[in-house]
């Protein structure tokens, strides 16, 4: 992978982890910019078969399950309903919308009433052919790279997909240009300082970077770091911040095991502890969906969530 810094004479970098979710690896952190850097990444020869066959097989919403375009559809889509409630505001009905990797169109779903018109940009065919068939979106699978537009778009989202584009890079100046003047580009991908790297106790924080460190990811973006991309290729911030959609139970639950949950269900809606229907197990319930909610708060107060969240506007 490359660097934007690796034109520069003293390009150097250190290692951050050779282990990783899949096993060895190197991932690498560029001593100029700060920018995390995969170099061991998926061939982008074999893109299309990955995201087609492995990376839905191990990156099902059930941990070891493979579940249909529909189930992930309707998994997804109240975690989702965020994102479309922050987007709302900027939208109106003459806007033309486009969405990289929407996955099972759950967002681009939850705006078309709010738009003139969706499209839906989603490598995995299956996925695809649902936003098209069931959803009555307009949606292809081909490579972003290779699409050229009749019509520029006045938004176009990135949600955990520009870190999976090898030339994630071009893909920016790409948006840049398939905008109109004064367009927006929402864009989310994974925090590299998120508080689950950099605050669990050892061992289970060297479990946590080696599965946050995966194979589908070429870079791993801090706020600096992907600001300045957004800069460099003729994009002005105009709200940032940081979103933890899992609970305070899943933290937990790698504080104390290194491991992460089963059900990807349950690690961002479930906050009970207790099963029973006693009035202990009840108000015990009730004080875990209290904390929850603060325990967000203060990971977004400190921009510790796992995600980078920017809406940036085409100058």
């Amino acid at each position: 992978m490359t660097c934007p810094c690796k034109k520069r004479e003293e390009y150097t970098t250190t290692v951050v982890t050779r282990e990783t979710r899949e096993g060895e690896g190197l991932w690498v952190k560029c001593d100029q910019c700060g920018l995390v850097i995969n170099e061991s990444g998926v061939d982008p020869d074999k893109t299309v078969a990955y995201y087609n066959e492995d990376y839905v097989k191990k990156n099902s919403y059930s941990k070891g399950e493979l579940l249909s375009a529909k189930e992930h559809f309707e998994s997804r889509l109240s975690n989702i309903k965020v994102i479309a409630d922050f987007l709302k505001p900027y939208l109106d009905k003459k806007m033309r919308v486009l969405e990289l990797g929407a996955a099972t169109g759950e967002l681009l779903y939850l705006l078309k009433d709010n738009v003139d018109y969706c499209y839906a940009n989603e490598i995995n065919q299956l996925y695809s052919s649902f936003i098209e068939q069931e959803l009555g979106i307009p949606s292809s699978s081909d490579d972003y790279f290779t699409k050229e537009f009749k019509e520029k778009f006045n938004l176009i989202i990135s949600i955990n997909t520009i870190d999976h584009m090898y030339g994630t890079f071009d893909a920016i100046s790409k948006v840049n240009n398939d905008l109109l003047p004064g367009g927006y580009f929402y864009v989310e991908v994974p925090n590299d300082n998120q508080a689950l790297k950099n605050f669990l106790p050892e061992p289970m924080r060297s479990s946590f970077q080696a599965f946050m460190y995966q194979k589908a990811h070429y870079f791993s973006f801090s706020f600096d770091t992907l600001s300045a991309a957004l800069k460099d290729r003729g994009f002005e911030i105009v709200k940032e911040y940081s979103r933890h959609d899992y609970t305070i139970n899943n933290y937990l639950n790698w504080y104390f095991t290194g491991k992460p949950q089963k059900k990807f269900k349950e690690a961002l809606e479930d906050t009970d502890i207790h099963l029973s229907d006693t009035s202990f197990g009840k108000e015990m319930n009730s004080l875990m969906k209290e904390m929850n909610e603060k325990f967000k708060q203060i990971i977004q107060n400190h921009r510790f969530g796992e995600l980078i969240c920017i809406l940036a506007k085409k100058i």
